[in-house]
């Protein structure tokens, strides 16, 4: 306030505990527009619109309601005031936009809309509300009310409203207006001051004991997405049909309830569904207007509040009993609605610095389009919007009416468009569903909309895509020695392999492994570190006809012998390095063959026999074992065609290249490690593998990538949280994509992934589980 409105003043007050939320989150986001709220209607004028009448009813109306000359200093005081001013002028702009088409009268509209919610408040500079009025017509104007919520709520704006016209009318007339003397907001802020509060103490406690944290939505960004972020509210609006509408309604009258009880069992159920949690909490907003202070029904202010309804939502509870209690709660959080929020705060056992609820829920009994059609004179008022800005991420609105309209309002910066569009549709269902599962339980309620039933049920599941899946894997990879027989197939510390020397290494160990009585169905375990024999090995397996069943050398011997025994191989593969160890596991009569046997390295005189493995596309390609997270390890087991098809389809949608290269890093105990070996010798490109230990020292990884130019490689979501911190990361511009899977994708990750890396970033999982 400036020094020379001292002369202005009329009174101070303390403020009210709402008021002083309120102000608090205004000063807090001074640019978000907190608490400053909208009318839009349609004013219908008959005569036409007398502008120096309207603005005298404004100037007369203001001085009525104290409350409407009121200012809030907080600078230098011990606690915040609010300030009455003697006089004040109401801001009426008038603009005339009836040379417009209709459409751009729209678009100015909503742009003068937007504006007013950008420009906010001062709340030391009174007034703090402002009135646009838009000539459409002769007799058709948009009337456009912002105000802050300090000011007054929506039940004031209809007494507001009702008797600004009665003046207008009276002005216009020329005669005096006939209304009541107007009670000032100093007398309610007198008599809750007179009010003990600690009288509803025992009551809330009791309500919330045991309740130490803010039931989350489930819909949240990430912290790190909304710290420090400016509020930027949105809105999304859904309508119930007519049918549905009047099935709630009698519903609701049959059981002996309210509508509002309704949609609160429907909310606390979504939020129950959407947190994960049976004890759930939200705020409800309630009038505030206490009846034992006379007059206060006609008296304008802000006195509506919001209290925290806590709900039991047990998946068992018979659904129309469930619904008797909560309005029965209902009727008796109302009983101490006078309660500040700031104090219940104190009475539960949430830690100070958190909110009691992340979500609010207004129940319009009076729906303000009904409230403004009731005015009576040349003046009709019609199509009213009213639009609230809180502090919470989420605020549903509901009006009842033919259609019952569902408005949520919610912080971008903090919340998902997408997921409050689902949760809107969902809230929806819910409460569609009510009528008729009156007499079932709480679990029975639909998780799904119609549309995501039919969506997920029907179009997710219209994948099938014609493959050619007649040739087993070996056979694929045969294909393409044909027509690449000299690019590098694989590549490791040790050795490089060409497509064609890849095939004959394979070919000649895959004859022995005949000799041996391998074929289809049969398993072979493959005891080896990752190298370019590794492969050799596997592809032999499958080219004999067997299944290769991989056994990691990182594994202990306990697991590793309940694996063979499990699997009963007659067959295993390894290394040198590895084969006395195997011996100590291995059950007599079981076959050892060498990986790395200097023999192998000579001409094969059976070079250029066809080699026939006998196995089809429906015999197994490899065992691989589960982890044993939840039991002993399972051997699962995937055919030629089940493992063809995967392969076929990345291919299809990732679309590797002859000039790309896959970084082998994941131990092939893990199904992950069998697109790395296998997609990319389907279609010419190459292999590269990462040294055995390698996959978990970050420096020497992103020293291969840059050597050898890895253009596609795979991370569990942990580990590449570890990576994106390498100093060296800058030189793995190679990469073209980044597969992820095994654990669920944190979005701060993807967001980091996306500051530091340019490749693609895709989530996926594998076909063992």
């Amino acid at each position: 306030m400036s020094a020379s409105t001292k002369g202005n003043i009329a009174d101070i007050l303390p403020l009210t505990p709402v008021q002083q939320g309120m102000l608090f989150h205004t000063l807090y986001a001074p640019e978000a527009g907190l608490y400053c709220d909208q009318l839009v209607c349609v004013l219908h004028c008959s005569p036409a619109l007398d502008l120096d009448a309207f603005r005298h009813a404004w100037q007369a109306v203001a001085a009525r309601h104290s409350i409407l000359r009121t200012a809030f200093v907080w600078e230098r005081q011990d606690a915040p005031l609010q300030v009455v001013l003697q006089k004040v002028t109401v801001p009426v702009e008038a603009m005339d936009w009836q040379g417009l088409d209709r459409e751009t009268q729209e678009e100015r509209l909503n742009a003068l809309l937007q504006g007013d919610r950008g420009r906010g408040f001062d709340p030391s500079q009174p007034p703090l509300l402002r009135v646009t009025v838009v000539r459409l017509g002769t007799h058709d104007h948009r009337l456009v009310l912002e105000y802050h919520h300090m000011l007054m709520d929506a039940w004031s704006v209809p007494i507001v409203l009702g008797q600004l016209f009665t003046l207008y009318e009276a002005r216009r007339e020329g005669r005096e207006p006939a209304l009541p003397e107007a009670r000032p907001f100093r007398d309610y802020v007198a008599w809750l001051r007179r009010r003990d509060p600690q009288r509803s103490e025992a009551f809330w406690r009791e309500l919330l004991h045991g309740f130490d944290a803010p039931t989350p939505l489930g819909i949240e960004r990430s912290s790190t997405e909304a710290a420090g972020r400016t509020p930027d509210l949105e809105q999304k609006d859904l309508r119930l049909s007519p049918p549905a509408t009047a099935a709630l309604v009698g519903f609701a009258r049959s059981g002996r309830l309210t509508l509002s009880s309704l949609v609160h069992g429907a909310w606390s159920v979504l939020l129950s569904l959407y947190s994960g949690q049976e004890d759930v909490v939200f705020g409800t907003v309630v009038s505030g207007r206490p009846e034992e202070l006379p007059g206060i029904e006609s008296m304008v202010g802000s006195f509506i509040n919001t209290l925290p309804v806590r709900v039991q939502v047990p998946r068992t509870a018979g659904v129309g009993r469930w619904l008797s209690v909560l309005h029965d709660r209902l009727v008796e959080i109302r009983r101490h609605e006078l309660s500040a929020l700031v104090e219940i705060q104190g009475w539960s056992e949430v830690p100070r610095g958190l909110p009691l609820f992340h979500s609010i829920l207004a129940f319009e009994n009076v729906p303000l389009d009904a409230s403004l059609r009731e005015l009576n004179g040349s003046v009709r008022l019609q199509g009213a919007r009213y639009a609230a800005r809180t502090n919470y991420p989420l605020t549903l609105t509901v009006t009842p009416g033919t259609e019952l309209a569902l408005r949520i309002f919610y912080d971008r910066n903090r919340l998902e468009s997408l997921a409050v569009d689902r949760a809107l549709g969902h809230l929806a269902a819910l409460l569609e569903a009510l009528p008729g599962i009156a007499d079932g339980r709480l679990g029975d309620f639909p998780a799904m909309t119609q549309a995501e039933r039919h969506q997920t049920v029907i179009e997710w599941n219209d994948t099938s895509v014609s493959y050619p899946l007649g040739l087993c894997l070996h056979e694929r990879i045969e294909a393409q020695v044909e027509r690449s027989p000299d690019a590098v197939a694989v590549l490791s510390d040790e050795e490089r392999l060409t497509y064609r020397e890849l095939d004959r290494r394979a070919d000649r160990l895959a004859r022995r492994l005949r000799a041996l009585a391998v074929g289809p169905e049969v398993p072979v375990g493959v005891f080896a570190e990752r190298s370019a024999g590794m492969v050799v090995g596997l592809l032999a397996v499958l080219k004999a006809g067997g299944a290769y069943a991989p056994l990691d050398p990182e594994y202990p011997d306990e697991r590793l012998g309940f694996m063979l025994e499990g699997s009963r191989t007659p067959v295993v593969l390894t290394q040198t390095p590895l084969a006395e160890r195997l011996g100590r596991l291995l059950r007599q009569g079981t076959s050892v063959v060498l990986l790395d046997d200097p023999a192998d390295r000579r001409p094969d005189p059976a070079q250029g026999v066809p080699l026939r493995s006998g196995a089809t596309p429906d015999n197994a390609a490899y065992v691989i074992h589960t982890s044993g997270s939840t039991g002993r390890p399972k051997g699962v087991v995937n055919t030629h065609r089940g493992i063809v098809n995967r392969l076929l389809w990345m291919q299809d949608r990732y679309g590797l290249g002859a000039g790309d290269r896959v970084l082998q890093k994941t131990p092939f105990s893990f199904d992950v490690s069998v697109w790395e070996l296998f997609w990319p010798l389907l279609v010419g490109a190459r292999v590269v593998f990462a040294r055995p230990g390698g996959h978990q020292d970050t420096a020497y990884l992103a020293d291969l990538i840059q050597r050898e130019t890895i253009t596609t490689l795979h991370f569990v979501p942990s580990m590449l949280q570890v990576f994106l911190e390498e100093p060296r990361l800058g030189a793995c511009s190679s990469l073209r994509r980044v597969i992820v899977s095994g654990e669920a994708l944190p979005r701060e990750l993807e967001e980091r992934f996306g500051a530091r890396l340019g490749a693609a970033l895709h989530n996926l999982y594998g076909p063992t589980e």
